[in-house]
């Protein structure tokens, strides 16, 4: 990474595995990373609140930069040159972390409310710094939908409050370089998927299709399921797929090499699947399960139709594993090795479409 690229990685539920598994990659980075890897970690902006359980190893392994918790535009000038100045010292080996507050402690894999609401002002004042560095990435770090609910936030997930922030058509991927996934729907109840796919942007899933192709390169064409069993059966238990046919066509027309409508139950099959590189799926578990049961932890979830790119681990807080002091930080360490190799090229690919 060169000295104006940043990688920001917003905290996450410090009581949940993400931040755990962080912290146990930091103890001893050498085992997980390259030597050249590690001298990025100079280019690594961690933010989120300073815990008293974690406040030894944050000052051992990090440098503690304080901040006010909201980039108001009114400091913006201020805190930016302060900022700067912090950030562009050769000298500085360490990553930073950027410190909203100091809080009492908290109990690992216990949910919380209350934590998980600092987990959502940590990602909110990351996105604002994702904005003001234009440069940079953002890793997030896995948070509890139900938990910050619980707190009195309207949150269904990370993907949809970055396309608020941004005012750009997101779409979830979940990305592993022999095949990758996209869903149309997310985190909704199964029976609101049929009517959200009717208001589906198709001309921002397209430019996501185009970048996709342009920054990754994949060999083989991409595909999309059907909504219903065996594609509807030519409308015999369905008749959405009259609708996405319609617009997989325009695609088609537009130069997207996709194919479909295929049946969900076999185009993951090992025979269909290794002819495309991405399926496009029609709501969450369709396409999630068969990704997740295929590659494991090796996969990581992006967000496609973004200027910047923002990447997570393929898990989420998993609670009961941090109790018990297990889990794997494998795909926390692809996000970050994501991060360093695409931060820029993906800036460049999205511009240039």
């Amino acid at each position: 990474m060169k000295p104006h690229e940043f990688i920001i990685i917003s905290q996450g539920d410090v009581a949940g595995l993400g931040w755990h598994l962080w912290m146990k990659v930091l103890k001893k980075p050498a085992d997980f990373f390259s030597a050249s890897q590690i001298q990025n970690f100079r280019n690594i902006i961690t933010v989120g609140f300073l815990f008293e359980n974690d406040e030894p190893f944050i000052h051992k392994n990090f440098l503690v930069v304080e901040t006010p918790p909201d980039l108001k535009p009114g400091a913006y000038r201020k805190w930016r040159a302060q900022f700067k100045s912090v950030l562009l010292d050769p000298r500085r080996k360490k990553p930073v972390f950027l410190s909203l507050r100091k809080e009492r402690a908290y109990i690992p894999g216990k949910e919380d409310a209350l934590i998980a609401l600092k987990s959502y002002r940590a990602f909110m004042t990351s996105l604002r710094l994702w904005d003001i560095l234009p440069v940079s990435s953002l890793v997030t770090l896995p948070v509890s939908k139900e938990m910050i609910m619980k707190a009195g936030i309207s949150f269904s997930g990370h993907t949809r409050v970055i396309e608020d922030f941004t005012g750009h058509r997101a779409f979830m991927c979940m990305y592993h370089p022999t095949l990758s996934v996209m869903v149309l729907t997310e985190h909704i109840p199964l029976a609101s998927v049929s009517e959200k796919i009717y208001q589906t942007d198709f001309q921002s899933l397209g430019k996501a299709l185009f970048f996709f192709r342009n920054l990754f390169h994949p060999k083989n064409n991409f595909a999309m399921t059907g909504l219903n069993p065996h594609a509807g059966e030519h409308g015999r238990i369905g008749d959405e797929e009259k609708f996405l046919e319609y617009h997989l066509k325009n695609l088609q027309k537009a130069g997207i090499e996709i194919d479909g409508l295929f049946p969900a139950d076999g185009i993951f099959g090992r025979d269909q699947r290794k002819n495309y590189s991405l399926v496009v799926a029609q709501y969450h578990d369709q396409g999630l399960i068969p990704f997740k049961a295929l590659v494991g932890l090796s996969g990581l979830n992006i967000t496609l139709n973004q200027p910047r790119l923002r990447v997570s681990p393929d898990h989420g807080t998993a609670y009961s594993m941090v109790e018990k002091n297990e889990g794997n930080p494998v795909s926390i360490i692809k996000a970050v090795q994501f991060a360093m190799r695409h931060t820029q090229k993906w800036i460049h690919t999205y511009s240039s479409l």
